[in-house]
């Protein structure tokens, strides 16, 4: 059962129920990093499989009820909480899939956080790019005002 998206780079929470024999997912926007946090809502100890599919299998993941035929793009087990950083080739549509071997429902708390692309290379490019901008816009003007002085001696001449 998919339950819940996010498309924003806000991060989103969800309570969802992993039902016995079966899993939870949840849809959302992958932009470029994303971190994905999954935890077990209680004190037991409980083994989690999480896995993070593009759309296409995602897609096939809900026809199917299975995981077979896809190529999940991370996965991580663990015991009660687990924690994912993902770097996604290209913005699109993104699945969450959680499974557990338990035979009840367990309650989990999930959060996605999409990590906005970080400014700090395009600042430094901008501030490296100033100074020849201006150089060029520089010479520009005393170009022109070469010519016009030019055409200024060039009339009084005449």
């Amino acid at each position: 059962m998919i339950i819940g998206s996010t498309f924003s780079y806000h991060p989103v929470s969800y309570q969802l129920w992993i039902l016995p024999e079966s899993y939870a997912g949840l849809a959302f926007k992958g932009v470029s990093n994303c971190e994905i946090h999954v935890q077990v809502i209680g004190a037991e100890v409980v083994p989690l499989h999480v896995f993070v599919l593009n759309e296409e299998d995602l897609l096939t993941c809900i026809k199917t009820g299975s995981l077979v035929n896809t190529t999940p793009l991370a996965g991580a087990t663990g015991t009660s909480e687990i924690s994912l950083f993902i770097h996604f080739p290209a913005p699109g549509i993104y699945g969450l899939i959680i499974e557990t071997n338990v035979t009840r429902q367990v309650p989990a708390h999930v959060s996605v956080s999409s990590i906005p692309p970080q400014l700090v290379p395009l600042v430094t490019g901008l501030i490296l790019l100033l100074p020849a901008l201006l150089f060029l816009f520089g010479q520009r003007v005393v170009k022109r005002h070469h010519v016009e002085e030019q055409i200024r001696t060039a009339a009084k001449a005449d």
